[in-house]
């Protein structure tokens, strides 16, 4: 739980794919944000539920609403 709602995530590979699967709860002003592991490189590819997402310095900002985030 948060300050901001229940959060829920599922996070798993699929072959070549990390895919983050966000349920309903948590509603943080701004959305969220994922930071890559310093030092490494972060998938190329990313998209939010199918539209084109970048990393920018390492995070990756993930609108309310979201529900799935796939990176390859």
């Amino acid at each position: 739980r948060t300050a901001h709602g229940a959060l829920s995530y599922r996070l798993k590979r699929e072959g070549a794919a990390y895919v983050l699967t966000l349920a309903p709860g948590a509603v943080p002003p701004g959305g969220f944000a994922l930071r890559w592991p310093e030092g490494a490189t972060p998938p190329a590819r990313v998209t939010i539920d199918g539209q084109a997402a970048e990393w920018v310095d390492g995070e990756l900002s993930i609108p309310v609403g979201a529900r799935r985030v796939e990176m390859r």
